[in-house]
């Protein structure tokens, strides 16, 4: 879990998909690490692969994608199980990557979740709850 700034984004790879005239491509972001609220990670900077469409608003949701330069997150990651230095979503081994619940916008002690309605929890909160979870949680 880190707490850091989005530094750029970059096109990922492009997936297959079940209908070949509509392919799936990753993004891949690059997050300055401010902080390690759990685990750790031997690199001042993280590259995280998501599904290109997987993050932003509708229309009128004031909600935005968390994958722009400039834009503090609270980032709940894995190592990719494919190896290599690229991080997902949190992982959940039955499951895979947890979209909804693994990236929020911290504006100041504000937090907005990526996918879901706004959180309700401030940064502080977060960060007290994170560091105190039982070992080996996460």
């Amino acid at each position: 879990v880190v707490v850091g700034t989005v530094a750029q984004v970059e096109p990922g790879k492009i997936l297959e998909a079940e209908n070949p005239d509509e392919p799936a491509r990753e993004l891949n972001t690059d997050i300055r690490v401010e902080h390690v609220l759990k685990g750790s990670t031997s690199s001042p900077l993280v590259t995280v692969a998501t599904l290109e469409l997987a993050y932003g608003g509708a229309e009128n949701d004031p909600r935005r994608d968390w994958r722009e330069p400039g834009v503090r997150v609270v980032a709940f990651v894995s190592q990719s199980p494919e190896g290599g230095s690229l991080y997902i979503p949190t992982y959940v081994p039955e499951l895979g990557p947890s979209y909804s619940q693994s990236f929020f916008i911290a504006d100041g002690e504000k937090l907005m979740a990526a996918v879901q309605d706004p959180e309700r929890m401030s940064l502080t909160t977060l960060s007290q709850s994170v560091r105190t979870a039982a070992p080996g949680s996460g």
